[in-house]
């Protein structure tokens, strides 16, 4: 078992060695809130190519099996679960992109 040990120097003036840094914090939450969307955006974008790829493997399954009923009713559910997603996917999107803008309006102005 490791343990740490933490030294703290007692002749360190605390006062002169902290710096903040230069920028407004303002910039540093417009920063934050930015990448934050920005992934939460990459979520909306990731289930967007989820729900085309599932229309897409569904649409194949239907036509592919033409004859075997059980095959097609997996490829309807296929192509309505893709459907839902995609429409989540950008319903998703359109939220980010208003919360960005109404971010970006408060920051800036």
């Amino acid at each position: 078992m490791c343990t740490q040990v933490y030294y703290i120097n007692p002749n360190i003036n605390l006062d002169k060695e902290i710096v903040l840094g230069e920028t407004d914090p303002r910039a540093t939450v417009a920063r934050i809130i930015n990448f934050s969307l920005g992934l939460i955006g990459l979520l909306g974008l990731l289930l967007i190519i989820d729900g085309i790829v599932l229309n897409i493997i569904g649409f194949i399954k239907i036509r592919k099996n033409k004859d075997n009923k059980v095959e097609i009713e997996k490829g309807k559910k296929m192509n309505k679960r893709g459907k839902k997603l995609f429409i989540i996917g950008v319903v998703f999107l359109v939220i980010i992109l208003t919360f960005w803008g109404m971010t970006k309006y408060a920051l800036c102005c």
